[in-house]
């Protein structure tokens, strides 16, 4: 369960994203923004709070290791929205994520 632990900690990010996703062009935005991640449940998880200065949202990261499944559920919630959308769930498969 330490798979997420060397995001433990405050972190200046630097985000890149498309500007218009499904299009045929490769334009990028980038942003800057700032993490504070912190271990949860013993290390059964971590929450993160990341807030982006120069578009004035923020986002939280909740990720939760279920013991029975041996799989990760990645959920995220943004303030432009007000609410938590459906996770990703995953696992590891050595140290490819699958």
């Amino acid at each position: 369960m330490d798979d997420f632990h060397f995001l433990h900690g405050t972190w200046d990010v630097a985000n890149r994203k498309l500007t218009r996703l499904f299009a045929d062009r490769d334009e990028w935005e980038e942003f800057p923004g700032r993490a504070t991640v912190r271990p949860l449940l013993g290390g059964l998880g971590n929450i993160d709070e990341i807030t982006f200065p120069t578009h004035g949202w923020a986002g939280t990261t909740l990720r939760l290791y279920d013991l029975a499944t041996r799989k990760w559920s990645i959920h995220w919630a943004s303030s432009r929205t007000g609410r938590l959308d459906p996770p990703v769930v995953g696992g590891f498969d050595g140290d490819r994520g699958v």
